[in-house]
């Protein structure tokens, strides 16, 4: 501490010195005088004094580093080393000091600096190194999240084109071709009732034209049986229609697995029937 004090104290007076030495090139009688460079050397240099005391290390450093460009004395760069190293600016401070042991070789105390700057110059690239690591770290870190983010996405779209190839290779279900085959039959079923029905009617109004009946023929009766008849066509036609429209919905149902994650949007399947009739309609996507 005291030899950084006796360090800083002695470059204060000698830039003061300079500041106030008196140049060829300055104005006023004889040659002598301050020049303009000088005084705002010495007024940068005041405030990095002052910025010193009060623990502003980085400003500091900036108002001497002014100084010492506007002045070229080198003394100055020690006070850029001091006022860096305090600031914890490890590159900054080694570059002042060793721009000043370069430039003033009558250094005092130049051993001990040079081993200060040996140090720091280790330091500085050990935490160069350590920076560099962890850049290199980060960065590999990185890619290798990039990269586990693209595998698993790879392996979601396999996992989907996967799924639907399985979808549009796998036969319905058996309850779907139960469904189906019981709805085929009802309608088969229906078509034979139909043309009973047809054939009904027909010997109905060969046998009373005009609803002149043979004497003893119960024509309520026929009427009542053909009647039954279509009434029973239209139950078979109805319900099997319905029948196999449920079985295909599930066979549908059964291929989109109901997995929008997979196929997109799910098949749907709705039945209903209402006083005028019965319907069905399904949706899906391939």
């Amino acid at each position: 501490m005291r030899a950084w004090f006796v360090g800083v104290l002695w470059t204060v007076l000698v830039a003061g010195a300079a500041a106030q030495a008196p140049t060829d090139s300055s104005p006023g009688a004889g040659g002598g005088g301050v020049t303009l460079d000088d005084a705002r050397a010495r007024r940068h240099f005041q405030a990095g004094r002052s910025l010193l005391d009060v623990g502003r290390f980085q400003q500091a450093a900036d108002e001497f580093e002014e100084a010492y460009r506007l002045s070229g004395r080198h003394e100055l760069l020690f006070n850029v080393y001091v006022a860096a190293r305090d600031a914890g600016d490890l590159p900054r401070a080694a570059s002042a000091l060793e721009r000043y042991l370069a430039n003033v070789p009558d250094a005092p105390d130049r051993a001990n600096l040079e081993a200060r700057l040996a140090t720091m110059r280790e330091r500085v690239t050990a935490e160069q190194m350590a920076a560099e690591q962890r850049r290199q770290a980060e960065e590999l870190a990185r890619r290798r999240e990039q990269e586990a983010r693209a595998r698993e996405a790879e392996l979601a779209a396999e996992r989907e084109r996967f799924a639907r190839e399985r979808a549009r290779r796998r036969g319905p279900p058996v309850g779907a071709v139960v469904l189906m085959g019981v709805g085929g039959a009802a309608a088969a079923a229906s078509v034979a009732t139909g043309l009973l029905a047809l054939r009904k009617v027909h010997d109905l109004e060969e046998a009373c034209p005009n609803d002149a009946c043979p004497v003893g023929f119960d024509l309520e009766s026929a009427r009542a049986e053909a009647r039954s008849l279509v009434r029973v066509t239209d139950v078979l036609w109805i319900s099997g229609l319905v029948v196999a429209a449920g079985g295909v919905a599930w066979w549908l149902l059964a291929r989109s697995g109901g997995d929008e994650s997979r196929t997109g949007a799910p098949a749907r399947a709705t039945v209903g029937c209402t006083l005028e009739g019965c319907g069905a309609s399904a949706t899906w996507r391939f």
